[in-house]
């Protein structure tokens, strides 16, 4: 059984699919799987995986007989890994060489930790970076906080393509499948119990390279208009999770003090506009 599998979710992704295959090919940290899970894709992908397959023993394809959506995708690669670590890697995504070596390296000296995260860098598709994301100092504060500079200060939905433990990741992505039924910020929703909890730990001197791409579409007024109202009830949906979520830790007594506990309900209500 490998230390680490490594999950790549992907539809239509011939595009970059290759140049993130190859990153996680040459990673310093030898002892993965990679998972490919191709989500009935109408190009090349399927080609391109089993090429890396054929080379290298560490990488597996898997093809899903019909579309299933993304999120789903996602976690048929966490559910078919074995091993006790896993991340998910975009596949039009790269990072550093020794990527998941630091965050293995990290994620073993903090055992408290159940998720090691990197520096995002947001990235055109011609390589230059157009924004980094780093990771405050104020997250590794510890106590109350150390959970509220998170939620409020640090907190990105980028994380999820972090390093982290299996076992605790799987019922928090079947929940969030079961109550939350949008794709739009389903990473945001996964990631929020581990931010709540303080089980995250980062490390700026890594760097995942997220790509952006701008479709150059210019929308008329009335898809503009429905692209608001979509915002509006996603986003009222997120704000409903993260309260059950919320709630959920508070009768657990995650949290100690009022403080902390009406801080996050503050910030809960102000969520919905967070994007406009």
């Amino acid at each position: 059984m490998p230390e680490i599998t490594v999950g790549v979710p992907v539809f239509n992704g011939s595009g970059f699919l290759e140049s993130s295959l190859a990153c996680l090919r040459d990673q310093t940290f030898r002892d993965i799987r990679v998972l490919i899970f191709d989500n009935c894709s109408e190009d090349a992908t399927g080609e391109i995986a089993r090429n890396f397959c054929r080379s290298d023993h560490r990488f597996k394809y898997f093809r899903h007989d019909s579309n299933r959506g993304a999120v789903p995708n996602f976690l048929a690669a966490l559910e078919s890994a074995e091993s006790d670590l896993f991340m998910w890697r975009a596949a039009d995504d790269t990072s550093d060489h020794d990527y998941i070596e630091k965050l293995y390296r990290l994620l073993q000296a903090h055992p408290g930790k159940d998720m090691a995260v990197p520096r995002t860098n947001e990235v055109s598709p011609d390589g230059t970076v157009l924004r980094v994301l780093p990771i405050s100092s104020l997250s590794q504060v510890s106590g109350s906080v150390g959970k509220i500079a998170q939620i409020f200060d640090c907190y990105y939905s980028t994380w999820i393509y972090g390093l982290f433990r299996r076992g605790v990741m799987l019922p928090i992505l079947r929940d969030v499948l079961a109550n939350y039924p949008y794709t739009w910020d389903w990473d945001a929703a996964a990631m929020f119990p581990f931010v709540l909890e303080g089980r995250v730990i980062g490390d700026n001197s890594v760097s995942l390279n997220k790509l952006i791409q701008r479709s150059g579409v210019r929308l008329t007024s009335a898809q503009r208009e429905q692209r608001s109202y979509e915002k509006i009830e996603t986003a009222s949906s997120l704000a409903a999770y993260k309260h059950r979520r919320v709630d959920a830790a508070t009768r657990a007594n995650t949290f100690h003090t009022c403080w902390d506990l009406s801080l996050l309900r503050s910030q809960h209500a102000l969520s919905i506009f967070a994007d406009w």
